[in-house]
């Protein structure tokens, strides 16, 4: 988990089926420091975890990445230059144990990241 550690959300709205917020990013984290350390970037497997774990904390269970079509890594993301990142997560659909989902995040109108996927739900 990177929530709290890598990352805290400032804020997370639901309405009907869109989620959005603000991530804040800690640059100070050990991930920086080897990807890249003169340069750092937020590695692209941390961005789609990162929108997993928004969605196990607002339907408060556990999900696996079943299936992503669409993952665009637009722009790089340095925290010393950009460490507030807005999210925006659509549910296209939540049948009995999939969810169905569309994201983006972005800063300033300029996109980073996108992906569409499909999550299973793990029953404890």
């Amino acid at each position: 988990m990177l929530k709290n550690d890598f990352y805290t959300i400032a804020r997370l709205d639901r309405v009907k089926n869109k989620l959005t917020g603000i991530f804040q990013l800690n640059i100070s984290h050990s991930i920086f420091q080897g990807h890249f350390p003169d340069i750092p970037v937020v590695p692209g497997v941390v961005l789609i975890q990162m929108i997993k774990e928004v969605l196990e904390e607002d339907f408060a269970c556990k999900l696996v990445l079943k299936e992503a079509k669409n993952i665009k890594f637009l722009n790089f993301i340095n925290p010393k230059e950009i460490n507030e990142l807005d999210f925006e997560i659509i549910i296209k659909s939540k049948e009995s144990e999939t969810i169905k989902v569309q994201a983006i995040i972005d800063c300033k109108k300029v996109n980073y990241f996108k992906i569409s996927a499909n999550y299973k739900l793990i029953k404890d």
